[in-house]
């Protein structure tokens, strides 16, 4: 519990030091919220915004946190080789990576509250509540929030600079924010079916589309003539998104699974090739698992060679 405080104040000092990833996930997500709200349009015939319009803000703080913030340190971890000690200590390795994961989650819940009760100061946001359906919303929620965390590690993987990781992190906020409803109202998107062809390349789509169904109330995907008369692109298909989010969410996992289940047998079979370095290996491993100085005196005793052991 210890070493697991100790990386989410790691993580918590990282992150208030960011000002890239403060400015996009909080300041410009709650100043785009605010125009939204304060300076709506009421006439039907302007450009007006979608009546999910919190929810699309809770997408964005998501989005931007959850995948450019996760990217940023992981991407930092990785350049200055803090991975590789961590590693090599007794702090394991799922330890590490749960402690990102809600470290993420608890920021994200934070904004989202925040977020939230900014809203909760227009009337017409608080009669909105009547109408959402609280487990569309919710399952959307955690949908996406998962599938950005995994997408950062993903980006991990592959990006080899911190300027490439940045553009792919942006590359997935802003097609989100101007094709999902998130910046540009669906109402406005859904009148090209072009786009609304587009959208379904990004995977964040399915989540996003769940939770500001949700919103409203609308278990068939559809928004109400009052409210636009757009839809979500699903026609009377109302299982596709959860079934697509879901294996979105399936395949990046799997796919993240087998690059580390790779990396590890290349690394075993590089190991194994040069013997000094495979018993170096295994020592590594004995001290890990080491709890105090007799049990390292033990194992130093052990290891002693037979030269070594007679001097």
């Amino acid at each position: 519990m210890k070493s697991f405080n100790i990386l989410f104040k790691m993580q918590f000092d990282h992150y208030r030091q960011d000002i890239v990833t403060i400015t996009y996930g909080w300041t410009l997500t709650f100043l785009t919220l605010f125009i939204w709200l304060t300076f709506k349009q009421t006439n039907p015939n302007a450009f007006a915004y979608d009546p999910f319009v919190l929810a699309s803000a809770i997408g964005v703080g998501t989005i931007r946190n959850c995948i450019h913030a996760t990217t940023r340190i992981l991407f930092n971890y990785k350049n200055q080789g803090f991975l590789n000690k961590i590693y090599s200590t007794p702090i394991s390795k799922w330890n590490f990576l749960a402690s990102i994961i809600l470290f993420n989650v608890l920021i994200n819940f934070i904004i989202t509250t925040l977020l939230f009760t900014t809203a909760m100061l227009y009337a017409d946001q608080r009669n909105n509540l009547n109408d959402v359906n609280w487990g569309m919303f919710l399952i959307g929620y955690l949908m996406l929030v998962i599938t950005c965390i995994l997408f950062s590690f993903l980006i991990v993987e592959y990006v080899k600079t911190n300027d490439k990781a940045s553009f792919w992190s942006n590359v997935f906020f802003y097609t989100c924010v101007w094709f999902l409803g998130l910046g540009v109202p669906i109402s406005e998107i859904s009148q090209y079916e072009f786009f609304t062809y587009l959208t379904y390349l990004f995977p964040q789509k399915y989540a996003i589309n769940i939770m500001q169904a949700g919103w409203i109330g609308a278990t068939d995907f559809q928004i109400g003539i009052v409210d636009g008369g757009a839809n979500f692109g699903y026609g009377i298909y109302v299982f596709l998104p959860y079934l697509l989010g879901s294996i979105v969410i399936f395949t990046t996992l799997t796919w993240l699974v087998m690059l580390n289940y790779k990396k590890r047998i290349n690394a075993i079979k590089s190991t194994s090739n040069n013997i000094e370095i495979s018993n170096a290996y295994k020592r590594i491993e004995l001290i890990k698992k080491i709890n105090n100085l007799e049990e390292l005196n033990q194992l130093i005793e052990n290891n002693k060679t037979p030269n070594n052991g007679g001097s």
